[in-house]
C-alpha cells in the first residue's frame, strides 16, 4: 500500500502528536477539545504502531512543530513521501515473508489437535454443530452468521457482534469460504482455519488489521440457502 494512501486515512488524527514532546504523563481532560485531542492521539498511536513499530514520538513532534510553525524541515514533503513509500513497501514485504512461515507452522500444529479435519483444498475445520439440511453449491447465495479472527485471537470482523447475519453469493467470497461452505449442511456451525492463499494472500483489504499472507480463523454458521 502506498504510504500516501495510508496517510490519507490517518492525517486527521496525527495532529495530537505535535504536543507529545512536552505533554506530561498525567493529562486533565477538562474540555471537549481536550477529550477530542486525547482520543485522536490514542487512535493515531494505535494506528501508526501497526506499521511503524519504532517511531520516535519526540522526533515526530519536532517535525509537526516545524510544519505548523512554518519553520524549515530537514526533509521536504515530496522526499518524505518517496522515502515512506519505500519504507512501507519494505515493511510489508518482510511481514509477508515472515507470515508465510508463521502460518505454515500454525496450520501444522493446529492439524494435530483433536477434532480438526482437513478438506482437500487445505482448509481446516472443527465441527461445533453439524446440521442436517442441504449443502449449498458454488452458484448459491447463502445467509450466515460469522466472526473472523487472526491467529492471535484478535477479532477483525463479526456479524455476530453486529447482531445481523449477512447474505452473499458463495462464488463471491474468499476461496476458503467457498470451499468450506459447500461441505456444510444447512444448520451447521464450523470453525474454519483458512490458509493465506485461500484467504487474502499478499493483498489484504486496505484499512483492515489483516497482515499480508495471514492465516484467518472464522466461526461460521450456515443459516439459510437463499432462493
Amino acid at each position: 500500500m502506498k504510504f500516501r494512501h495510508f496517510l490519507a486515512l490517518m492525517c486527521c488524527c496525527t495532529l495530537t502528536f505535535s504536543s507529545c514532546k512536552s505533554q506530561p504523563k498525567k493529562v486533565d481532560l477538562k474540555t471537549s477539545k481536550d477529550s477530542v485531542s486525547y482520543c485522536l492521539g490514542v487512535w493515531a498511536a494505535n494506528s501508526f504502531k501497526q506499521t511503524f513499530k519504532e517511531i520516535d514520538p519526540a522526533i515526530f513532534a519536532a517535525a509537526m512543530d516545524a510544519v505548523y510553525k512554518n519553520e524549515g524541515v530537514k526533509i521536504d514533503q515530496t522526499a518524505s513521501m518517496a522515502f515512506l513509500d519505500t519504507y512501507v513497501k519494505g515493511v510489508q514485504e518482510k511481514a509477508a515473508g515472515e507470515n508465510i512461515a508463521v502460518g505454515q507452522k500454525f496450520l501444522a500444529d493446529n492439524a494435530k489437535k483433536e477434532g480438526i479435519q482437513v478438506l482437500p483444498s487445505g482448509v481446516q475445520y472443527r465441527v461445533i454443530t453439524m446440521g442436517t439440511g442441504a449443502k449449498p453449491i458454488g452458484s448459491d447465495k447463502v445467509k450466515v452468521h460469522y466472526e473472523g479472527k487472526l491467529t492471535d485471537g484478535t477479532v477483525f470482523d463479526s456479524s455476530i457482534r453486529r447482531g445481523e447475519p449477512v447474505e452473499f453469493p458463495l462464488d463471491g467470497v474468499i476461496k476458503g469460504w467457498t470451499d468450506a461452505l459447500q461441505n456444510m449442511p444447512m444448520g451447521s456451525k464450523w470453525e474454519l482455519f483458512i490458509p493465506s492463499d485461500l484467504a487474502y494472500g499478499a493483498n489484504p483489504p486496505q484499512g483492515s488489521n489483516i497482515q499480508p499472507n495471514a492465516v484467518l480463523i472464522f466461526e461460521v454458521e450456515l443459516l439459510e440457502i437463499v432462493k
